[in-house]
Protein backbone atom coordinates (compact mmCIF):
# COMPACT_ATOMS: atom_id res chain seq x y z
CA UNK A 1 0.00 0.00 0.00
CA UNK A 2 2.85 2.42 0.71
CA UNK A 3 3.99 2.28 -2.91
CA UNK A 4 0.66 3.92 -3.87
CA UNK A 5 0.23 6.15 -0.85
CA UNK A 6 3.61 7.91 -1.11
CA UNK A 7 3.00 9.46 -4.57
CA UNK A 8 -0.54 10.46 -3.59
CA UNK A 9 0.73 12.19 -0.44
CA UNK A 10 3.47 13.96 -2.41
CA UNK A 11 0.90 15.30 -4.87
CA UNK A 12 -1.36 16.38 -2.03
CA UNK A 13 1.52 18.22 -0.35
CA UNK A 14 2.39 20.14 -3.51
CA UNK A 15 -1.25 20.99 -4.15
CA UNK A 16 -1.76 22.34 -0.64
CA UNK A 17 0.99 24.93 -0.97
CA UNK A 18 -0.26 26.38 -4.26
CA UNK A 19 -2.74 29.22 -3.69
CA UNK A 20 -5.87 29.55 -5.82
CA UNK A 21 -9.47 30.51 -5.08
CA UNK A 22 -11.48 27.31 -5.54
CA UNK A 23 -14.75 28.69 -6.83
CA UNK A 24 -13.09 30.79 -9.52
CA UNK A 25 -11.40 27.70 -10.95
CA UNK A 26 -12.85 25.44 -13.61
CA UNK A 27 -10.39 22.53 -13.68
CA UNK A 28 -9.47 20.01 -11.01
CA UNK A 29 -7.02 17.26 -10.24
CA UNK A 30 -8.18 14.56 -7.80
CA UNK A 31 -5.79 11.88 -6.50
CA UNK A 32 -7.37 9.16 -4.33
CA UNK A 33 -6.70 5.91 -2.49
CA UNK A 34 -8.95 3.04 -3.62
CA UNK A 35 -10.60 0.16 -1.73
CA UNK A 36 -11.94 -2.58 -4.02
CA UNK A 37 -14.66 -5.11 -3.21
CA UNK A 38 -14.20 -7.22 -6.33
CA UNK A 39 -16.68 -9.29 -8.26
CA UNK A 40 -16.97 -12.88 -6.96
CA UNK A 41 -15.37 -14.42 -10.06
CA UNK A 42 -12.12 -12.44 -9.74
CA UNK A 43 -10.86 -14.75 -6.94
CA UNK A 44 -9.00 -11.99 -5.08
CA UNK A 45 -9.24 -10.32 -1.68
CA UNK A 46 -11.21 -7.18 -0.83
CA UNK A 47 -8.70 -4.57 0.30
CA UNK A 48 -7.07 -1.20 -0.27
CA UNK A 49 -5.70 -1.97 -3.68
CA UNK A 50 -4.16 1.10 -5.23
CA UNK A 51 -4.97 4.58 -6.37
CA UNK A 52 -6.62 6.67 -9.00
CA UNK A 53 -6.11 10.09 -10.50
CA UNK A 54 -8.92 12.11 -12.07
CA UNK A 55 -8.50 15.26 -14.14
CA UNK A 56 -11.72 17.16 -14.79
CA UNK A 57 -13.42 20.32 -15.94
CA UNK A 58 -16.52 21.95 -14.49
CA UNK A 59 -19.21 23.15 -16.87
CA UNK A 60 -21.12 25.49 -14.58
CA UNK A 61 -22.03 24.59 -11.02
CA UNK A 62 -23.82 21.29 -11.67
CA UNK A 63 -21.82 19.24 -14.19
CA UNK A 64 -18.20 18.09 -14.54
CA UNK A 65 -16.52 15.88 -17.10
CA UNK A 66 -13.36 13.97 -16.11
CA UNK A 67 -10.77 11.51 -17.28
CA UNK A 68 -9.69 8.84 -14.79
CA UNK A 69 -6.58 6.70 -14.53
CA UNK A 70 -6.58 3.97 -11.88
CA UNK A 71 -4.11 1.27 -10.90
CA UNK A 72 -4.84 -1.64 -8.57
CA UNK A 73 -3.08 -4.73 -7.30
CA UNK A 74 -5.49 -7.29 -5.85
CA UNK A 75 -3.97 -10.26 -4.04
CA UNK A 76 -5.49 -13.70 -3.62
CA UNK A 77 -5.75 -16.88 -5.65
CA UNK A 78 -5.74 -14.84 -8.84
CA UNK A 79 -3.21 -12.02 -8.03
CA UNK A 80 -4.75 -9.45 -10.35
CA UNK A 81 -3.08 -6.30 -11.69
CA UNK A 82 -5.58 -3.85 -13.15
CA UNK A 83 -5.14 -0.60 -15.05
CA UNK A 84 -8.30 1.45 -15.55
CA UNK A 85 -8.75 4.26 -18.07
CA UNK A 86 -12.15 5.93 -18.07
CA UNK A 87 -14.21 9.02 -18.73
CA UNK A 88 -16.90 10.09 -16.28
CA UNK A 89 -19.65 12.64 -16.03
CA UNK A 90 -20.48 14.06 -12.60
CA UNK A 91 -23.86 15.62 -11.84
CA UNK A 92 -23.42 17.79 -8.73
CA UNK A 93 -26.09 19.27 -6.52
CA UNK A 94 -24.23 22.61 -6.48
CA UNK A 95 -20.45 22.94 -6.38
CA UNK A 96 -20.76 26.41 -4.80
CA UNK A 97 -21.88 24.79 -1.55
CA UNK A 98 -19.37 23.53 0.99
CA UNK A 99 -20.99 20.06 0.93
CA UNK A 100 -22.19 18.81 -2.46
CA UNK A 101 -23.32 15.25 -3.23
CA UNK A 102 -23.02 14.04 -6.81
CA UNK A 103 -23.94 11.19 -9.12
CA UNK A 104 -21.30 9.66 -11.37
CA UNK A 105 -21.62 7.76 -14.63
CA UNK A 106 -18.98 6.73 -17.14
CA UNK A 107 -17.34 4.23 -19.46
CA UNK A 108 -13.83 2.98 -19.93
CA UNK A 109 -11.31 0.26 -20.60
CA UNK A 110 -9.89 -2.12 -17.99
CA UNK A 111 -6.56 -3.82 -18.73
CA UNK A 112 -5.98 -6.83 -16.45
CA UNK A 113 -3.08 -9.21 -15.90
CA UNK A 114 -3.82 -12.29 -13.87
CA UNK A 115 -2.43 -15.63 -12.71
CA UNK A 116 -5.68 -17.45 -13.58
CA UNK A 117 -7.47 -15.67 -16.43
CA UNK A 118 -5.97 -14.63 -19.73
CA UNK A 119 -4.57 -11.12 -19.80
CA UNK A 120 -7.20 -9.03 -21.46
CA UNK A 121 -8.82 -5.69 -21.98
CA UNK A 122 -12.46 -5.27 -21.07
CA UNK A 123 -14.83 -2.42 -21.71
CA UNK A 124 -16.79 -1.33 -18.64
CA UNK A 125 -19.40 1.09 -17.53
CA UNK A 126 -19.46 2.66 -14.10
CA UNK A 127 -21.98 4.47 -11.95
CA UNK A 128 -22.11 5.63 -8.37
CA UNK A 129 -22.51 8.38 -5.80
CA UNK A 130 -20.04 10.72 -4.19
CA UNK A 131 -19.61 13.58 -1.77
CA UNK A 132 -17.57 16.68 -2.48
CA UNK A 133 -16.66 18.70 0.63
CA UNK A 134 -14.77 22.00 0.31
CA UNK A 135 -12.18 22.20 3.09
CA UNK A 136 -12.07 26.02 3.01
CA UNK A 137 -12.45 28.86 0.55
CA UNK A 138 -9.17 27.70 -0.98
CA UNK A 139 -8.59 25.19 -3.79
CA UNK A 140 -8.78 21.94 -1.78
CA UNK A 141 -11.79 19.69 -1.36
CA UNK A 142 -12.27 16.26 0.14
CA UNK A 143 -13.78 13.70 -2.23
CA UNK A 144 -15.45 10.45 -1.13
CA UNK A 145 -16.94 8.19 -3.76
CA UNK A 146 -18.52 4.76 -4.10
CA UNK A 147 -19.12 3.31 -7.55
CA UNK A 148 -19.78 0.06 -9.36
CA UNK A 149 -17.46 -0.86 -12.24
CA UNK A 150 -19.26 -3.44 -14.39
CA UNK A 151 -16.88 -5.32 -16.66
CA UNK A 152 -18.84 -8.59 -16.65
CA UNK A 153 -18.55 -10.92 -19.61
CA UNK A 154 -19.12 -14.56 -20.57
CA UNK A 155 -21.36 -15.12 -17.52
CA UNK A 156 -18.53 -14.10 -15.15
CA UNK A 157 -19.25 -11.62 -12.35
CA UNK A 158 -16.67 -8.86 -12.67
CA UNK A 159 -18.79 -6.18 -10.96
CA UNK A 160 -16.30 -4.39 -8.72
CA UNK A 161 -17.46 -2.10 -5.91
CA UNK A 162 -14.90 0.67 -5.63
CA UNK A 163 -14.69 3.14 -2.76
CA UNK A 164 -12.21 5.99 -3.05
CA UNK A 165 -11.10 8.73 -0.69
CA UNK A 166 -8.95 11.60 -1.83
CA UNK A 167 -8.51 15.29 -2.37
CA UNK A 168 -9.53 17.50 -5.23
CA UNK A 169 -7.49 20.56 -6.21
CA UNK A 170 -9.19 23.27 -8.30
CA UNK A 171 -7.15 25.39 -10.71
CA UNK A 172 -7.27 27.26 -14.03
CA UNK A 173 -10.12 29.19 -15.55
CA UNK A 174 -10.92 32.83 -15.26
CA UNK A 175 -10.93 34.49 -11.88
CA UNK A 176 -14.15 36.20 -10.93
CA UNK A 177 -14.02 39.99 -11.33
CA UNK A 178 -13.73 42.01 -8.13
CA UNK A 179 -16.93 43.59 -6.83
CA UNK A 180 -17.63 47.12 -8.06
CA UNK A 181 -16.48 49.93 -5.77
CA UNK A 182 -18.98 51.36 -3.34
CA UNK A 183 -20.70 54.53 -4.54
CA UNK A 184 -19.31 57.75 -3.02
CA UNK A 185 -21.29 59.11 -0.06
CA UNK A 186 -23.58 62.02 -0.81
Amino acid sequence: MTRYLTPVLAIVFVLTILPAPALAQNNYLAPAVVYTDDGKDRLVDDEVTGGQLAFGHFFGDHFAFEGLLGSSHLEGFDNLEALELGINGLLLLDRQRRFSPYALFGVGLLDTESDVYDNEQQEFFTYGLGLHYRLSDGPLSLRLEHRIRDASENNLDFDDRITSLGLSYAFGGKAEPPPPPAPPPD
